[in-house]
């Protein structure tokens, strides 16, 4: 009988105070249709790291650049 009270009690426990769950971060890129021999800019950002600490990240983007070369990279703010 005691062993049916005390997992009635965790049951409880369990739904009154449940586990935390987080999300996993969500690396996402944005998109453009150009012309041959247009510069263009694609956004690339990260969401759902609220509240994990993300101070920092690394994306690594890989391209062949005999047909399309990277004129530059801007890095922008870290926003909560």
């Amino acid at each position: 009988m005691s062993k049916a009270i005390a997992a009635v009690l965790s049951w409880l426990v369990l739904a009154i105070c449940p586990l935390p769950v987080w999300a996993e971060p969500t690396i996402s890129a944005g998109s453009a249709t150009v012309g041959v021999g247009d510069t263009f800019t694609i956004q690339v950002s990260i969401s759902g790291a609220e509240g994990l600490g993300l101070t920092t990240w690394q994306i690594d983007l890989e391209f062949d650049p005999m047909i399309l070369p990277a004129n530059s990279v801007s890095e922008g703010p870290i926003r909560p």
